[in-house]
């Protein structure tokens, strides 16, 4: 591809869901917020992007009930796209592929438009905190070396870095040091992109962008020592995480927030 057709080319668009911990029961409440009524309004919202991928980051459900998941499938179903599902702190990876069926899918590798998009399971048996294991980063860098001229972007869970939430930093991924290691050897990549802090988050490592996502329904205080619940009218509301994908590598995004 020319510069010029670089120029003149269509962004890939994603939009990023996370944290939507359904109940069985759609009345329930988490932190005093109504989840169910939070969590389609966020879908309303994002039923008007024209998106070519959606990615569900975790924490699905609370509560391991087929109710839960399969609403919530029913509910992605409707949104007529090409969805993503990860495992999180809350989820088992065997109930996540439970629901992938159709345009719903709980694979690792998509390859859209010039693009590698790679999902990975950071859930964590018996534990809050995120691990991809040996087996797992082993594939990853296979896939890597396999695609080194393809702008890449990985998807999980946890939080790849400290947030300065020292309460939740006690989460994050625990084999964060292998990973970027990895990523110092595959200069493809453009960013890692998670959810699990219920908040916003935005930095940089050596020129990856990392990019932390909101809760369709609750969010956490930024910069807290301990558990805190935002109440702010801006930053408190639900939200989800647009990524405008450039074919030259380049990544554009922003948190778009819901009135509720």
């Amino acid at each position: 591809m020319t510069e010029r057709d670089l120029a003149n080319a269509s962004p890939l668009k994603l939009i990023q869901i996370s944290d939507t911990h359904l109940y069985a029961d759609t009345d329930a409440e988490l932190y005093g917020i109504a989840i169910e009524s939070r969590f389609q309004a966020v879908l309303e919202k994002v039923a008007t992007e024209e998106a070519d991928l959606l990615v569900v980051s975790g924490d699905l459900a609370n509560g391991d009930t087929d109710a839960a998941y399969q609403r919530l499938k029913h509910s992605l179903q409707e949104l007529n796209l090409d969805t993503a599902l990860i495992p999180g702190n809350h989820d088992t990876p065997e109930r996540v592929a439970s629901i992938s069926a159709g345009r719903l899918s709980n694979q690792m590798v998509w390859q859209l438009d010039g693009w590698q998009i790679l999902m990975l399971d950071s859930s964590n048996t018996n534990s809050q905190s995120g691990r991809l294991g040996s087996k797992q980063l082993a594939e990853l860098e296979s896939q890597l070396r396999a695609h080194p001229n393809q702008p890449t972007l990985i998807f999980l869970h946890h939080q790849a870095v400290a947030i300065g939430c020292r309460w939740l930093d006690t989460m994050l991924l625990e084999d964060r040091d292998t990973l970027f290691d990895q990523l110092d050897r595959n200069p493809q990549v453009s960013a890692v992109v998670w959810g699990h802090t219920h908040q916003a988050f935005e930095a940089e490592y050596h020129g990856i962008k990392l990019y932390g996502t909101p809760s369709t329904n609750a969010q956490f205080k930024v910069n807290s020592d301990e558990f805190a619940i935002d109440e702010s009218v801006d930053t408190g509301r639900p939200g989800y995480r647009r990524l405008l994908l450039h074919a030259d590598g380049t990544i554009e995004s922003c948190v778009i927030r819901v009135d509720v």
